[in-house]
């Protein structure tokens, strides 16, 4: 679907849209948010923490005059009072946010607070306490492009919810065998997530059905038939133990099993086709160097890739170490066309 139908959406919408890849309807509602703010628990300023995002409430009290400096609006303030302590709500080039205060009126706030010295409150968005609509529950934080608003992306999503269909890849068979939840509720639970539990659990069924994309993907890719392997890996499980002991730690069990499947696929008369998954910190560079060890030590090359220079360097001081008796070099962007000539002239390359 267009997303000219979505309502909401303006000709300017739908270019910023467009900046963040957004060009359909369906598109949209996998625009997921990057992150949550849980505006479940109001907040009494006396227990809020200095420069944390808090929601609480205040009653107006006193509504200062605009400050104006060089002819251009510059900020205002008003005064709020909160179980007998009085605050300061602060807002800085919003002009427009002057015209919708009343006095006597109470609201809830959600901004940054502080009170170091005394408490304050910059830049929050605002609602009227006693009709709370959006301040309230988990609210998605979308990645923004050009002029896009959090509540902008959030109607259109809302709207293209209900007029997308949605449905998963999954066999039926397998949907039954694991009982899995309908992607179209778990799609919806992730953009308005009505607790933090259902929200892992929505969460887990996007990822699972992007897993399942991704693997058959590769299958269309490589077909049923698997490649023969061409080139006979020498390297030995004693080999494989002895350079796992480089390392100055001792291997996790999740690791020794990485290890050992990469080691009998490359044993295997198959070419090895296999994905590394792990969270930051699990160990992966560790198994992929493993991996290294075990073509370098059969006689021939390998290549380990880094998404950044920086990591890619601290990557490479590592090989050093642990690969000192083999020809190691290092390669990036701002390496000169001259040292690449001499490091692939030593590599034979």
């Amino acid at each position: 679907m267009q997303l000219r139908f979505v309502k909401g959406l303006s000709d300017k919408r739908i270019e910023d849209l467009k900046k963040l890849n957004i060009t359909s309807a369906e598109s949209l509602v996998k625009l997921y948010p990057r992150s949550y703010l849980d505006l479940r628990r109001q907040v009494s300023l006396k227990e809020a923490v200095n420069n944390a995002f808090v929601l609480t409430k205040g009653t107006v009290i006193n509504i200062q005059p605009s400050v104006v400096k060089n002819g251009r609006f510059n900020f205002f303030k008003i005064f709020c009072e909160q179980d007998g302590e009085v605050f300061t709500v602060i807002w800085f080039n919003q002009p427009y946010v002057h015209a919708k205060l009343k006095l006597g009126e109470t609201y809830l706030f959600y901004g940054r607070v502080r009170n170091r010295f005394a408490i304050s409150i910059t830049n929050p968005t605002f609602e009227v306490f006693d009709n709370n609509v959006n301040l309230k529950g988990i609210i998605p934080v979308y990645p923004l492009k050009g002029n896009l608003t959090q509540k902008a992306v959030k109607n259109a999503v809302a709207d293209a919810l209900n007029k997308v269909e949605i449905t998963t890849a999954i066999p039926d068979r397998i949907v039954k065998k694991y009982n899995l939840a309908p992607l179209n509720a778990a799609a919806y639970e992730v953009h308005f997530p009505s607790s933090m539990e259902t929200l892992a659990a929505a969460s887990d069924r996007i990822a699972l059905e992007e897993y399942f994309l991704l693997i058959s993907a590769f299958k269309i890719i490589k077909g049923d038939r698997s490649e023969a392997r061409k080139n006979k890996y020498t390297v030995t499980a004693s080999d494989v133990k002895g350079f796992s002991s480089r390392f100055n730690f001792e291997f996790t069990k999740g690791q020794k099993d990485a290890v050992n499947q990469v080691f009998s696929d490359l044993r295997s008369p198959l070419v090895m086709n296999r994905l590394l998954q792990g969270d930051v910190g699990s160990g992966k560079t560790a198994v992929s160097l493993c991996a290294v060890f075990c073509a370098v030590k059969s006689g021939y090359q390998a290549a380990l890739i880094a998404p950044t220079e920086v990591l890619a360097r601290q990557n490479f001081n590592l090989i050093e170490k642990l690969f000192s008796d083999y020809t190691c070099a290092f390669l990036s962007g701002s390496t000169t066309e001259k040292e690449k000539r001499l490091i692939k002239a030593v590599l034979l390359l």
